[in-house]
């Protein structure tokens, strides 16, 4: 089985930086959207889709996913960042076979405001050296828009039972050293 703790929040609410952090507790590091980028390279289709900031399907994000997960050693320990965004996501994930090779140890919901997340994709358009084409007001705000849209996951009885919510305004160490706290404690 691979030990799994799925990482949700809206765009720039810390996610990656979280999981970045969690890698030095031996924690693996995926990003649904990171893995979707690379097979968006081959697929024009989907390449349109993620540059307007829209979602792709839950059966390409579970396959996508799921051939990511075929190269691991049963055992890891793995972050998986921005899955399940939907209930369509959650629903393609429990009707795949992905369900038997995973254990879900938790779910964290990372919440901060629009006006938080915004500064910090703007931050990482103007700094960082991974150039992202999301990484734009435009794209923001449709990304935000959608992430709206399906807040009603957190409401799913499945997801609700492993939901932890964890506060993601304040500097990423604290955050980092709040999660690390609540793993423990699981």
């Amino acid at each position: 089985m691979i030990n799994i703790i799925f990482v949700l929040g809206g765009p720039g609410s810390g996610k990656g930086t979280l999981c970045k952090n969690l890698q030095q507790d031996g924690w693996k590091h995926v990003s649904i959207g990171e893995l979707l980028r690379e097979h968006s390279k081959k697929d024009p289709k989907t390449n349109q889709l993620l540059k307007k900031g829209n979602i792709v399907s839950s059966m390409l994000s579970v396959e996508v996913l799921g051939k990511y997960l075929d190269t691991l050693e049963d055992g890891t320990k793995l972050l998986v960042d921005g899955f399940p965004r939907n209930e369509s996501n959650w629903e393609s994930l429990k009707q795949s076979n992905i369900m038997y090779k995973i254990h879900i140890h938790c779910i964290i919901f990372l919440e901060t405001t629009k006006e938080i997340m915004l500064s910090r994709i703007l931050k990482r358009a103007e700094t960082s050296n991974e150039k992202r084409s999301d990484d734009s007001i435009e794209i923001f705000e449709n990304r935000y828009k959608l992430y709206l849209e399906n807040l009603k996951i957190l409401n799913n009885p499945d997801i609700k039972h492993k939901l932890i919510t964890v506060d993601s305004s304040c500097f990423p160490e604290n955050v980092y050293e709040n999660v690390k706290q609540i793993i423990l404690m699981i």
